[in-house]
C-alpha cells in the first residue's frame, strides 16, 4: 500500500479515536416541541430528569406509571414559571427525577389529563430507558403517543 494511503488511513483512525474518546453519553438533553410546548428529558449517568409543561389551575395534572424496577422516583415537584405580575393561571413545569438502582429496562408512561372527567383530552408520553451494569442510564425512546 502506498505511503500516501497509509497516512490518510492513519489520519482517519486518529480522528475517529479522538472523537470516540470524547464522546460521552451522559448529560444528554432531548426536547420535543409541539403544540406550543416544550417537553424535555435530561440524563447524566445515574439520574434521569423529565420536565413537562403544566398548569394545575386548569384542572389538568400529570401522573406516571412505571413498568420495571431499575429506576426509583427520587423527586416529584411543580415549579411555577416566573410570574412578576402575579397573573392568575400562570403555568409552570412538572418535574420528575429518577435514580438508577439496578440494571434493567424500564418503561415510563406520563399522562396529562383532568382525572375528574371521564372523556378528558389527554397527552401521553412513553419513555423507554435502559440501565447498564454500571447503573448508567440510556434513554432508548421518548415519544409523544397522544
Amino acid at each position: 500500500m502506498p505511503a500516501f494511503f497509509q497516512k490518510i488511513i492513519a489520519f482517519f483512525i486518529a480522528v475517529l479515536a479522538f472523537f470516540g474518546i470524547n464522546i460521552n453519553h451522559s448529560d444528554i438533553d432531548v426536547e420535543i416541541k409541539g403544540d406550543g410546548y416544550e417537553y424535555s428529558i435530561d440524563y447524566e449517568d445515574r439520574e434521569l430528569d423529565i420536565k413537562f409543561p403544566s398548569n394545575p389551575t386548569t384542572g389538568y395534572s400529570w401522573s406516571y406509571k412505571i413498568d420495571g424496577d431499575a429506576l426509583r422516583l427520587t423527586k416529584e415537584e411543580y415549579d411555577e414559571y416566573d410570574n412578576p405580575f402575579n397573573a392568575a393561571g400562570k403555568g409552570g413545569e412538572k418535574e420528575y427525577e429518577f435514580t438508577a438502582v439496578k440494571p434493567g429496562e424500564v418503561t415510563l408512561e406520563f399522562t396529562y389529563l383532568r382525572d375528574f372527567e371521564a372523556d378528558s383530552d389527554r397527552t401521553v408520553f412513553v419513555v423507554k430507558v435502559s440501565v447498564d451494569e454500571n447503573l448508567r442510564i440510556s434513554v432508548v425512546s421518548f415519544d409523544k403517543v397522544k
